[in-house]
This record gives structure tokens, C-alpha cells and sequence, in this order.
């Protein structure tokens, strides 16, 4: 129950953040 709503919430900010690099061309990967 909790754990996987923290577990969601990880996952959500993880992609977020991937995003993000993904989406920034001064991250050097993009």
C-alpha cells in the first residue's frame, strides 16, 4: 500500500528526470 505509492512516486520522479535529460541539450547526452 504505502510502499508501493513510494515505490510509484520513485519511478515517476525517475522518468521525470530522465525527461528532462532527455529533453536538455546542454546535458550532453541529448
Amino acid at each position: 500500500m504505502m510502499l508501493l505509492a513510494m515505490a510509484e512516486r520513485r519511478l515517476g520522479l525517475a522518468n521525470n528526470l530522465a525527461r528532462v535529460f532527455e529533453m536538455d541539450p546542454r546535458s550532453g547526452t541529448g
